[in-house]
């Protein structure tokens, strides 16, 4: 469907079409969070994650065969494809998982808050996309908002020794994702979002299948409780297929760096959805924060002066 650029007016923060999928993503994340801890009740991290990769790639599949019968996937980009597969799904999946446990939870909301600052870093050093001081004055102020979001739920942020291989298993997830967002968008220039995220999505899910099979092989999936499944299915359709699919629309009209910072917008819906669902107390300080996170997103939208371009 085409999309007008939204970098066309200087100096601009107008919202388009992405932006408002963006947002339904990112607030689709947030609650995904409660959902998943809700599932995990009943299901071991890694057959929760294996089952929903597999749903997801299956209809992810699915929707491209009915809707783009003639996509081909290039030998050439075989490689590149399921190393995006490994990078962005299986090996960020297993790092976040036993990264979590090993670390507090406030050390893991503030690494993966790194993720925007990764990307611009990268984008700039390697000149894959524009990152000018709106952008670097966005990723700044929400980072200060996650950090205040976090401080103000009372969760602790302390990196000791005592939570290195967590802190680092996390650091190291979310290096990861930047680089799956980075070396997603030239891809982007010869596949649809759709193609990308369906044939990303199939090797992450086989590689996750493997290193589940010690879990799968063991567990007696009489004793999943009904609410472990609709988290799977929840997560499989909304969080993964409908997440993945917007995210590379992002990368592929705003472009690393401005797409990357919607990510951080995840803690505030999570934030207000345990507020709302399961009672959790909200802060002053955590508003603040929401409401830096929110004029971080703002700044980084802003463009500078630019040439004109239709995509």
């Amino acid at each position: 469907m085409p999309m007008s650029d939204p970098r066309q007016t200087a100096g601009s923060t107008n919202f388009t079409v992405v932006d408002v999928l963006l947002l339904g993503v990112v607030t689709v994340w947030g609650v995904n969070v409660v959902v998943v801890k809700l599932a995990l009740a009943s299901m071991h991290p890694l057959l929760f994650n294996s089952m929903r990769f597999l749903l997801a790639a299956s209809l992810s599949l699915t929707m491209l065969h009915i809707t783009e019968r003639g996509h081909r996937l290039r030998r050439a980009d075989l490689p590149i494809i399921i190393g995006l597969g490994l990078l962005g799904h299986a090996m960020y999946q297993v790092l976040f998982i036993f990264g979590i446990n090993l670390t507090t939870a406030g050390n893991t909301s503030l690494l993966l808050a790194t993720m925007p600052i990764w990307v611009a870093v990268l984008s700039a050093a390697f000149r894959l996309d524009e990152v000018n001081l709106f952008t670097w004055l966005g990723i700044a102020c929400s980072f200060l908002g996650i950090a205040l979001v976090i401080l103000g739920g009372g969760k602790t942020i302390a990196f000791a020794l005592s939570s290195f291989r967590g802190d680092a298993m996390i650091l190291m997830a979310t290096l990861l994702m930047a680089t799956y967002t980075l070396l997603s968008r030239p891809l982007l220039s010869r596949y649809t979002p759709l193609q990308l995220s369906s044939y990303t999505m199939t090797a992450g899910a086989i590689a996750l299948l493997l290193v589940s099979l010690p879990i799968l092989t063991t567990t007696d999936f009489s004793t999943v409780a009904p609410i472990g499944w609709g988290g799977v299915v929840f997560s499989s359709v909304f969080a993964v297929v409908l997440g993945y699919y917007v995210w590379n629309r992002g990368l592929q009209l705003l472009g690393p760096a401005r797409t990357a910072i919607y990510n951080n917008l995840s803690p505030v819906v999570a934030m207000l959805t345990g507020w709302i669902v399961l009672a959790e107390r909200v802060t002053t300080t955590q508003f603040v924060g929401a409401g830096l996170i929110f004029t971080g997103l703002l700044l980084a939208r802003k463009r500078a002066r630019n040439k004109n371009a239709t995509i």
